[in-house]
This record gives C-alpha cells, sequence and structure tokens, in this order.
C-alpha cells in the first residue's frame, strides 16, 4: 500500500508541473528582439542632393527606416565633399551644394543585446540603393558599424518664360541636368493666337520641344498670330418724301345781336332740413380657438430590465482570466488531494 502511496504522490506532483507548464503557455513569453542578429539597414533622405541643394537641410532630413530606434543607441549621417579645385576632402555641414561627389557617411551603434550580422549578410541600402561598402565592428562583439555610398551632385539649369503680353506668365523652372521641363500653362492675349513656345536667345529662332532633355539655361519667348478680323459692309437706302399742299377758303357771316330785357326774379327761399345721422354698428365676434395637442409619447419597457447576457468576453491579448483561474483551481484541488492520501497513508503505518 505504501508504494502505491509513493506512486500516487509521485505522479501527483508530475501532474501538478505539467497543469503550471501548460497554464504559461497561456501567459506567453516576450521574446527577446536581439536573440537574432540585424541584417538590414535603410536609410532615407527627404530630398535629393543636387545643385543648389541646403546641406543642412539634406543631412537633417536623413532618417534611420530600420533598424528601429528601440535597439538604437547612436546614429551619425555626415558628408565628405571631394574638392577637385583644392585638391582635398572635407566634412562639409552647411551651405549650398556645388556640383561633384559628396560621400555620404553612416555610423550606428546597438544597444547591449543587439549585434549585426557578418557583413556578407546585412544588406544596407541609401534611398533604395546599396551602400557602397558596409562593414560591422567585431572589437565591439558587432554592436557598432559604417558604410558609405558615393551621391553626385548634378547641375541644374534655369527656365524662364516670357508672355509677350500674354497671362498667366509661368514661373520659373530648375530642372537637373539631363532632365525634361515641364510644359507650362497656356498663356492667353486678346486678339491673337498661341503658337508655341520659342528660343529667346537667338530671338524666335527655333521652337522647343519639351521631349528634349536640358543641358543647358533655357530663355523661353510666347510666339502669337494675330486673328484676322471681318469686314463690315453697310448698305443705305435712299427714301423720297413727297408733300401735298392743301388750300383752305374761309367764309365770314355777319353776327346779328339781340338785346332781351330780363324780368324781375322773385327771391328764393331755402329750407334747412336737418337730417340725423344714421350709425350703423357691425360688431365683429372673433372666436380664438385654442386646441391642445398632446404629443404621442410611446413609452416602450422591458420587463426583463433585470436579465443580463452572460455572452460578454473580457478583451485581452493571450492571457485568458477564466483559463487561468481554472488551473489554479485545479492545481488546489490536486494538492488536496494528495495531501489527503498522504495523510491516510500515514495513519495505516
Amino acid at each position: 500500500m505504501s508504494s502505491f502511496i509513493h506512486s500516487f504522490k509521485r505522479a501527483t506532483v508530475g501532474l501538478l508541473c505539467l497543469v503550471l507548464l501548460s497554464s504559461l503557455m497561456f501567459i506567453g513569453t516576450e521574446v527577446e528582439a536581439g536573440s537574432e542578429p540585424i541584417r538590414k539597414i535603410e536609410i532615407k533622405t527627404d530630398r535629393a542632393l543636387h545643385q543648389y541643394t541646403d546641406i543642412a537641410a539634406f543631412l537633417k532630413g536623413a532618417k534611420l527606416i530600420y533598424p528601429k530606434k528601440s535597439v538604437v543607441k547612436k546614429f551619425n549621417f555626415y558628408m565628405i565633399y571631394d574638392d577637385k579645385e583644392r585638391n582635398e576632402l572635407y566634412i562639409i555641414e552647411k551651405g549650398k551644394a556645388k556640383p561633384g561627389k559628396y560621400e555620404c557617411w553612416v555610423e550606428i551603434e546597438l544597444k547591449p543585446g543587439y549585434h549585426f550580422d557578418n557583413d556578407s549578410n546585412v544588406t544596407a541600402t541609401l534611398n533604395g540603393k546599396r551602400l557602397d561598402w558596409w562593414q560591422a565592428n567585431s572589437y565591439f562583439n558587432n554592436q557598432q558599424g559604417q558604410g558609405a555610398r558615393v551621391l553626385t551632385a548634378l547641375r541644374r539649369y534655369k527656365v524662364t518664360f516670357k508672355t509677350a503680353g500674354g497671362t498667366p506668365v509661368p514661373p520659373v523652372q530648375w530642372v537637373i541636368e539631363g532632365q525634361k521641363p515641364k510644359v507650362p500653362k497656356q498663356p492667353v492675349k486678346t486678339g491673337y493666337t498661341f503658337l508655341g513656345w520659342w528660343h529667346d536667345v537667338p530671338r524666335f529662332s527655333e521652337k522647343w520641344n519639351f521631349n528634349e532633355q536640358l543641358y543647358q539655361d533655357l530663355p523661353l519667348i510666347a510666339e502669337w498670330e494675330p486673328i484676322p478680323t471681318k469686314k463690315t459692309t453697310t448698305t443705305t437706302k435712299k427714301t423720297t418724301t413727297t408733300t401735298k399742299k392743301t388750300t383752305t377758303t374761309a367764309t365770314t357771316t355777319p353776327l346779328i345781336t339781340e338785346t332781351t330785357t330780363p324780368l324781375p326774379e322773385e327771391p328764393t327761399t331755402t329750407t334747412t332740413e336737418m337730417i340725423e345721422p344714421t350709425t350703423t354698428e357691425a360688431t365683429i365676434e372673433l372666436t380664438t380657438t385654442s386646441e391642445a395637442v398632446e404629443p404621442d409619447v410611446s413609452y416602450s419597457e422591458h420587463d426583463d430590465w433585470w436579465i443580463k447576457s452572460t455572452d460578454e468576453k473580457s478583451g485581452g491579448g493571450g492571457f485568458s482570466l477564466t483559463t487561468f483561474l481554472f488551473t489554479i483551481g485545479g492545481v488546489i484541488v490536486l494538492a488536496g488531494f494528495g495531501i489527503l492520501m498522504y495523510m491516510l497513508g500515514r495513519r495505516k503505518k
């Protein structure tokens, strides 16, 4: 009997360990990101590098996309200019870019627990193109690395427009060497037809084709053609007016005047009759009808307000409170059962 109890104890302990291990599966553990070496480096700038680019703004606009900030301790991005006139290399931090080559350097230091993979397995890019070289420092357990890529600042050319009286006047365009200028909005001039944009130097020497690449400054001028006017013909009709003369003859008849002696008139007596005014009264009866309209209000009451839904679930991730409580309860029951069996074994001894 005692051997059975000992076997049961061992089985109980093993079952408890299994239950605790399964409960940890529901809770989950976070895997440390530094356990995997970093094989990707991605850097982007918010503007292109060409002639007249603001150097300080270009350096400030460089962002490290990957690896993420949470694993990076330090990130440096700077440029070295290859000055052919002075025949030297030097770090440049401000001013306007000149035509020529610039070395863009990248330095990255990772936080403790993170490291770069071997150089051959790392893909480092600047604006989508691979760096010319990348190297991790093995002396610091590959926590630090640096690389560089050469960028060429191309020339930019100025394109100006003259409309010769037309509107609107297109703005100045700055076009990178080898690219095409954009077609501006067509101007309008009253009484003229627009024929296109022509070279201004020499004036109207050649019409410009906007599909051509640009390798110099380009002044353009609008060419116009007058719209022909229509001739207006006026016809005058002659009208003759005839006047007819009319003669009027007047006849004079002598007027005979008779004298009449008036008879004496009797005095006229005027009798004034007082007429009482008749007053007509019109009584207007105003009837005011006031109707009180009671609002039709419907009340919808639920007789089952005291019933609560049992389908409500508490939001969460991988951890389930119900599962965890059942697990703890099972552990307690098994522990109690093991203690009970142990007490029974001691009594039988």
